[in-house]
This record gives C-alpha cells, structure tokens and sequence, in this order.
C-alpha cells in the first residue's frame, strides 16, 4: 500500500507535475488578459484573494518541477514575481488596470506555494529516510 509520502515524492509523477504547472500557467495568463466577467465580479470576492489563490499553484508546483535554475526558494519567488510584473504591465493594452497591489498579492501567492511545497518536500524526504 502506497502512503501519500510515497506518492508526493515519486519520480513518475514529475512529468504531469509539469503538465499541470504549464495548464495552471497557461489558464492563469488567459484569465489575467481578459475582461473580468460580470459573474465574477459579482461575487464580492476580494481582487486582492483572486491573486493569491491564481499565483499560489505556480509557487506550489515550479519548485518540484525541477525547472533549471529553480532549485533555490528565492529563484521560484524571483521568477514567478518577474512574470507577475510582466502579467500586470500586459493587462493595460488589453483594458485591464495594473496594479501594485495586484502584483504584491501575486507574489504573497506564490510564495505561500512555496512554502508548502517546501514543507511537503522536506515531508516526503523524511518517509525516504525510514
């Protein structure tokens, strides 16, 4: 019987933990660049929350993704944080607002993702150990 340490650190599990870091990226890039549907904006749902729960996945996943360059915490941060001034910046040709707050709770996101990415590894490395 496989525990849920075996299954977080095993090895054939990181091309679909890439599959789903490019989808997670993808669909947030298509959401950030199009008009905010009245639905959602209906809601009441914080502005700033929305933020942080979209960049959470990418700091949660590009770290166990073993994306070159990403085997530090601080690059995994600095590296979602420049895509998300990128992401801000690109919404103002498409009739959206850039803000810094917006980038703020972006970053905020990725780095709680981050963390419990880090948590999970270092929980998975204790199983291996055994």
């Amino acid at each position: 019987m496989h525990s849920i340490r075996s299954l977080l650190a095993a090895e054939n599990w990181l091309p679909y933990r890439r599959g789903l870091l490019i989808a997670i990226w993808l669909i947030l890039v298509i959401l950030t660049h199009i008009p905010v549907p009245q639905s959602v904006q209906g809601l009441g749902v914080s502005d700033k929350l929305m933020h942080l729960i979209g960049y959470f996945p990418l700091g949660l996943l590009l770290p166990v993704c073993r994306v070159r360059g990403c085997q530090k915490w601080w690059v995994c941060l600095l590296v979602i944080a420049g895509y998300g001034v990128l992401d801000e910046l690109f919404q103002i040709p498409v009739g959206r607002t850039a803000s810094v707050l917006d980038w703020v709770a972006d970053v905020v996101g990725a780095g709680l993702g981050i963390a419990v990415s880090h948590q999970l590894t270092k929980f998975t490395e204790v199983t291996e150990h055994e």
